[in-house]
């Protein structure tokens, strides 16, 4: 089947497209990794999003986003994360005996 979309566009027009999809589809994976909480994958996405930005001859965005990357890395790693506190075990009520037996 004949592909009308891209027909009568020349080639250079066609290329652009990809970066837009690449930046669309980074973003969406982004906000995937943001809304569930997933630091690693977020700033694994962001760092594959200054490459691309490098490779795209962006060379101080790609520098901005590398230089926030670090700075989110080190805070994390400075950050104490709370404990989940521990059940008190002394207030919970004693297991009942199965009556069935």
């Amino acid at each position: 089947m004949l592909n009308l979309s891209s027909y009568g566009r020349s080639r250079e027009s066609r290329l652009l497209q990809f970066p837009i999809m690449t930046m669309a589809r980074h973003i969406v994976a982004l906000l995937q990794s943001h809304v569930a909480g997933d630091e690693e994958r977020f700033l694994s996405v962001a760092t594959q999003l200054a490459a691309h930005e490098a490779r795209q001859g962006h060379g101080k965005l790609a520098q901005q986003l590398q230089e926030l990357i670090t700075a989110a890395k080190d805070r994390s790693s400075i950050v104490d994360r709370p404990a989940m506190p521990q059940a008190d075990r002394s207030k919970r009520p004693a297991p009942r005996a199965y009556a069935g037996d």
